[in-house]
């Protein structure tokens, strides 16, 4: 009798009202640690951590975080929060879990060794002809192809013919006590001129010739008017040739020949009274050679394959006669 009432008590105890149904959690917030950090140094790194919590404000630790970075050439971030720097500037990192995401703001401040660190990352160093001493603790000065100063300074970089592959990093502006920038004779260096070589004040030789570069000549290299060697033939640069050229008084050297620049030559290269060499064949500019070409001294002028003509009149002939290594087209049409 006893065992009978046991048995209706449990029965009456299961079927009296519905089971209340457990609460579905789900992430309300994310809060990224640190939220501000620096790096100071190429490869440097710094691990970040997210905070998930519940609608509950309960902390979630096993749910999965995602990282992303707004900037993948200035910084990379891990699975797992750890962000590695590669170029300078301010980059934003963020954890995302479900709906929800957290960023940090992350400054990276670089020097001249960043600088060459990131030019090597970016153009494939590790398949160099020949990368000697390259990101090691050796005297910069004994890496393949840099040239230094007594105090240190990187006034030259000499990679021609060495293998390069892919584009160059703006942070090339780090190494901003360079002279000249010979990057010449590698094919596959891509991308465009960068406008970053604007902010090199000591910058004299611009050497990227025999590559795949495209786009325009960028407007704002005419602040470099200490430049003394420009020379950007045999890519797959477009445009005109520029009008600014003539107002860098410094220049001994144009090389544009070889890509598919377009218009006219400017006249205000006559004012370059230090020129000497001026080769712009094998482009698509085209109409009459402006008169006042005629107060430079070349010594080498070469404009064939192309749709220019110069003045027929005898003074601007007999100019083209004196200059000793001379190719060009026919005289315009009178």
């Amino acid at each position: 009798m006893n065992g009978s009432r046991i048995v209706a008590a449990v029965f009456l105890t299961a079927c009296s009202g519905d089971a209340t149904e457990p609460e579905s959690l789900y992430p309300a917030t994310v809060v990224v640690s640190p939220a501000t950090g620096e790096m100071e140094k190429f490869a440097d790194t710094l691990h970040l951590t997210a905070t998930v919590r519940d609608q509950n404000g309960d902390r979630m630790d096993s749910v999965t975080v995602e990282w992303s970075t707004e900037d993948s050439l200035s910084a990379t971030v891990t699975a797992e929060g750890v962000v590695r720097a590669r170029g300078g500037g301010v980059v934003g990192i963020t954890a995302t879990a479900g709906e929800v995401s957290d960023t940090a703001t992350i400054t990276i401040r670089l020097g001249q060794l960043d600088g060459l660190l990131t030019l090597y990352e970016s153009l494939n160093g590790d398949n160099w002809t020949d990368n000697t001493n390259w990101g090691t603790e050796s005297k910069l000065q004994t890496w393949y192809g840099v040239v230094a100063d007594d105090n240190g300074n990187v006034i030259r970089l000499n990679l021609q013919r060495n293998n390069l592959h892919g584009e160059i990093p703006p942070e090339i502006k780090l190494v901003k006590h360079l002279r000249v920038l010979d990057l010449s004779f590698n094919d596959s260096v891509t991308g465009t001129v960068p406008l970053e070589l604007a902010e090199m004040e000591y910058l004299r030789g611009i050497l990227l010739h025999h590559n795949s570069l495209t786009g325009t000549i960028p407007s704002v290299l005419a602040n470099l008017t200490g430049m003394v060697n420009f020379d950007l033939h045999h890519n797959q640069l477009t445009g005109p040739m520029p009008e600014w050229l003539g107002d860098l008084p410094e220049l001994t050297h144009i090389g544009l020949w070889g890509n598919d620049i377009t218009g006219s030559v400017p006249a205000s290269l006559g004012d370059l009274n230090r020129m000497v060499r001026l080769e712009i064949q094998e482009t698509d500019l085209s109409g009459r050679l402006p008169r006042s070409l005629m107060k430079l001294k070349l010594h080498v002028f070469h404009w064939q394959d192309t749709d220019l003509c110069s003045p027929p009149d005898d003074a601007f002939q007999n100019w083209l006669d004196r200059i000793r290594f001379h190719k060009g087209g026919s005289p315009c049409d009178q």
